[in-house]
């Protein structure tokens, strides 16, 4: 079985006068339990990203699952 290891890094620094986008705590929450769950059915996460037009975390789990996470933590799996 291989080893996967699960690290974030959230900075909160300001660079020319505007404020960093960040995920929140909720959504951080969520998305470590949505790595766990997928490291538990022993699927690839294939690809995660946080898009900060719409402020929502988006991970591909193996080639066929994506989840949305809106920033209230709420998760929305298509």
């Amino acid at each position: 079985m291989r080893e996967h290891r699960l690290v974030c890094r959230v900075e909160n620094t300001q660079k020319g006068g505007n404020l960093k986008v960040v995920p929140t705590t909720e959504q951080l929450k969520t998305f470590f339990r949505i790595c766990v769950r997928a490291s538990n059915l022993l699927r690839n996460i294939e690809l995660t990203r946080y898009d900060t037009r719409s402020q929502r975390i988006v991970v591909l789990i193996g080639q066929e699952i994506q989840v949305e996470i809106l920033s209230n933590g709420e998760e929305i799996i298509q």
